[in-house]
């Protein structure tokens, strides 16, 4: 019969110990990893190029519970104000008329929030506000595919059932074409 002796490390601070070395191939070292973007940086990419696509101002906003957060407001080319942020370094938001929809994992979600931010700005996406009484209830993030607007992001409130709803959809103005 073999004994083994259980021996637990040295705490923190004590004269026996040795941090542990570091392990390139573990999950926790590559989070850290020099060669990883900064999110900040990818986010700040992500809402000013947005901005210069579409020829719109876009001003930094200092939000201490913010990793970045970014104003994009009324002017010509977009009919109300866009707040932008990235928060908890891996959640992208996009705020308008009251709606506050975040989008993450950031690394998953860049392309679908470059997506429904051209979309805000071409009319393809719409803000549905639903009201019961007169008190929003709903606020829905909705995009046209196909003719046909189909839900992207849903912040809900509190809604009465059976009783009905007034529904007031806020999208920009389409640009007017001229024919040649």
């Amino acid at each position: 019969m073999v004994h083994a002796r259980l021996t637990t490390p040295d705490p923190p601070g004590s004269a026996g110990f040795q941090p542990a070395p570091c392990d390139p191939a573990s999950p926790r070292h590559s989070m850290v990893s020099p060669h990883m973007q900064d999110p900040t940086t990818i986010a700040r990419s992500l809402f000013t190029d947005f901005a210069t696509r579409h020829g719109l101002s876009i001003r930094p906003i200092d939000e201490p519970n913010m990793d970045l957060l970014m104003q994009v407001p009324a002017q010509k080319g977009l009919a109300f104000t866009l707040t932008l942020g990235l928060q908890d370094t891996d959640r992208l938001n996009i705020g308008f008329e009251g709606l506050w929809a975040h989008f993450f994992p950031l690394s998953q979600k860049q392309a679908h929030v470059r997506a429904l931010l051209d979309g805000i700005v071409d009319g393809s996406c719409r803000l549905a506000i639903h009201r019961q009484f007169g008190i929003v209830t709903r606020r829905v993030l909705e995009r046209r595919v196909d003719g046909v607007w189909q839900s992207v992001y849903t912040a809900h409130g509190l809604a009465i059932p059976f009783v009905p709803t007034h529904v007031t959809c806020i999208a920009n103005a389409q640009p007017e074409t001229t024919s040649p």
